[in-house]
């Protein structure tokens, strides 16, 4: 994990590299750990999450990418239909470019 602090506040990074591949399961319980995370260090309630990929597009990225796309909007839209606060807000792709320009508190 990866942490910085920019003019928006605290940003943390999830397997900045520590891993060749992974599964969009992988992805997703990155997702659910960093969420925890930053509920905990920082007392948030819900981190708006991005995935790191070469679009912004949902069909963007290899297999396991676009995978972990529908897996993270499915697994947030349990959440909002049993109308239980979520643990993460999924933003959807974020480019390398705009890593440190965006709105989001995971990557």
């Amino acid at each position: 994990m990866f942490r910085t602090t920019d003019e928006k506040g605290n940003v943390s990074i999830i397997d900045a590299g520590g891993n060749i591949t992974c599964t969009a399961e992988h992805y997703v319980q990155f997702a659910q750990l960093g969420a925890l995370f930053q509920k905990s260090i920082e007392k948030t309630t819900c981190s708006n999450v991005g995935l790191l990929n070469v679009g912004i597009e949902p069909l963007k990225g290899h297999h396991e990418l676009r995978k972990a796309y529908q897996e993270l909007q499915q697994y947030v839209e349990t959440w909002r239909l049993k109308k239980i606060d979520l643990p993460l807000n999924f933003i959807g792709n974020v480019e390398g470019k705009d890593v440190l320009a965006e709105t989001w508190m995971l990557l």
